[in-house]
């Protein structure tokens, strides 16, 4: 049996945001979301991705990401190697 190279890519990201707020002394959060975003997103691009579904995100807004799926590639490590050296990224 060969070596394998295996790499697994997050395809998309379910991207939630949170608000607490307090009214009349008790705890309120509010929940924004869920909105779908293409690949691995940081903590702004999933703010911005919020904004852009039509959601008012003020500052101190906190965010949660989970990954929603995920694509795993296998290629034999010989056939992976071909590959870079035809790109020049490896010698």
């Amino acid at each position: 049996m060969s070596e394998v190279i295996s790499r697994t890519i997050v395809t998309d990201s379910i991207v939630k945001g949170f608000m607490v707020e307090v009214i009349d002394g008790e705890p309120h959060v509010t929940t924004l979301g869920p909105v779908k975003v293409s690949g691995k997103v940081n903590e702004t691009q999933a703010r911005m991705a919020l904004k852009r579904a039509g959601y008012l995100v003020p500052r101190g807004t906190a965010v949660s990401i989970e990954e929603g799926g995920k694509k795993t590639y296998t290629l034999p490590l010989d056939k992976f190697i071909e590959v870079c050296e035809q790109f020049g990224t490896i010698e």
